[in-house]
């Protein structure tokens, strides 16, 4: 397989449409979950916003409940480690034969959701927000 910095071009250009993808994943996951509860939703943003100060990628909210969100919180990542897994497994059991399809199954399914992972964890570790904050805090 080869490729080129035209190539390479092109997917960086789709950075922007990649970001969406990425954040509908992550905030689906949540929202599935929380319907999965019966809790309905109020809110699911894909596109970056700022809410009460903040900035957010993406976003949803649901009816508060006395009942434990851990799972709900917890979510993306479950479903982040199942996409890399699939695609670590499909480098090895696919023979690509066009760079921009094994390109953009690489940039979903490992290189994202490893980025969602890390952007949200180090977003608990300097600022004590976001998913790992509801969920370890």
């Amino acid at each position: 397989m080869s490729y080129s910095w035209t190539d390479i071009a092109i997917h960086v250009l789709l950075i922007p449409i990649y970001q969406i993808i990425s954040t509908l994943r992550h905030e689906g996951a949540h929202a599935l979950t929380a319907m999965a509860y019966g809790f309905p939703i109020i809110t699911f943003k894909v596109l970056p916003h700022r809410f009460e100060g903040n900035f957010y990628w993406g976003r949803v909210s649901w009816l508060p409940t006395d009942k434990d969100r851990s799972l709900i919180y917890m979510m993306p990542y479950i479903v982040n480690l199942l996409f890399i897994a699939v695609g670590v497994l499909l480098t090895k059991l696919v023979e690509w034969s066009s760079f921009h399809i094994y390109a953009v199954a690489m940039i979903l399914l490992v290189i994202s959701p490893a980025i969602d992972m890390v952007y949200n964890f180090g977003k608990y570790l300097f600022c004590r927000r976001g998913d790992f904050a509801q969920i370890l805090l």
